[in-house]
């Protein structure tokens, strides 16, 4: 299901969900050769480790916000479901090649 958003949306709870290690998404290459400006403003699908073996991951959105060199940074936009040490809203920082998806 593709999920389109107008400015000021929220996706906050809007397309969780929990799926194998096998099925879930991973790092698209496509998509870190753009260059990180190309996704400020914009909303990309991370993996965040989870501790768990059932779930090992936990995919999540995460709306940039400012990129500095290689690293970016945005804003958390779920509430997590197996992790409990991050929370919607939390500052996150990661690179280019981590990104799963965009929209």
């Amino acid at each position: 299901m593709k999920h389109e958003f107008k400015k000021g949306d929220s996706m906050t709870k809007s397309n969780v969900g929990l799926m194998c290690k096998d099925c879930a998404s991973k790092p698209n290459p496509k998509l870190a050769k753009l260059g990180e400006k190309h996704f400020i403003n914009k909303y990309v699908k991370l993996g965040f480790e989870t501790g768990n073996s059932t779930y090992p991951k936990e995919h999540m959105w995460v709306k940039v916000k400012h990129v500095k060199g290689t690293q970016m940074f945005g804003i958390l936009d779920n509430d997590p479901m197996v992790i409990t040490t991050i929370k919607c809203g939390a500052l996150i920082e990661f690179t280019s090649d981590e990104i799963e998806d965009v929209c």
